[in-house]
């Protein structure tokens, strides 16, 4: 009857470390830049959304303030009848 041993040789786990780290720093290597320009995107995305928002608020608090009533026409004092005066 044939038998493997579970425990792998001694020398399998360095090989394969050091292979898996090869592997790692290469594909970092290659896409050092694209990370990069993600990063650098979202960093723009933050400051745009803030200079957005910073700007949305001061329009905001610059424009004269809007009531529901600002369609209905104030009447003056001549206009009433001299009834409704007290």
């Amino acid at each position: 009857m044939w038998y493997e041993d579970p425990t792998p040789s001694r020398w399998s786990t360095p090989y394969i470390f050091l292979a898996g780290l090869v592997v790692g720093v290469v594909l970092g290597w290659m896409f050092q830049g694209f990370i990069g320009m993600l990063v650098r995107l979202a960093l723009l995305a933050l400051v745009v959304g803030a200079l957005v928002f910073a700007f949305n608020l001061w329009r905001k608090s610059k424009a004269p303030s809007r009531s529901p009533y600002d369609d209905i026409p104030e009447a003056d004092w001549r206009d009433m009848d001299s009834s409704q005066r007290r």
